[in-house]
């Protein structure tokens, strides 16, 4: 049985061009290997399936009842400890409840955010 291996290296690099920076590694990687495009999409449902099974996988030690005996979870049994101080509310409820703004806060938002365009504004002159 003879196959072609010719694209696997180009593969093999695509695949861990994926874990290390994402879809851009892989797509920068299978232009740079030249990589056609049947592997390109092999590749594509390949890389796709394993991340769905390595995040199911992580989703499931997270709520595994044998990780949460066995290793020490401080933020949980901290929250847990403190239980909540409003009855019947969420951790979240309590963040995303209304937060006074005050004009002073705008003004400082605005002000930052003129200076940020007038700095990159200045530098992409320089640049022209």
């Amino acid at each position: 049985m003879n196959r072609n291996t010719n694209g696997l290296p180009g593969v093999a690099a695509m695949m861990t061009g994926s874990y290390i920076g994402g879809g851009v590694n892989f797509t920068a990687i299978a232009d740079a290997f030249h990589v056609s495009g049947d592997l390109i999409s092999a590749a594509t449902v390949a890389d796709n399936l394993n991340m769905a099974v390595y995040l199911m996988i992580l989703l499931g030690i997270a709520s595994s009842a044998f990780f949460k005996r066995h290793y020490s979870h401080p933020h949980i049994d901290e929250v847990e400890r403190a239980g909540s101080d409003k009855a019947g509310e969420t951790l979240a409820a309590g963040y995303w409840e209304r937060h006074d703004i005050s004009l002073k806060d705008i003004a400082a938002s605005l002000a930052y955010a003129v200076i940020v365009v007038t700095v990159s504004k200045q530098e992409t002159i320089k640049y022209i």
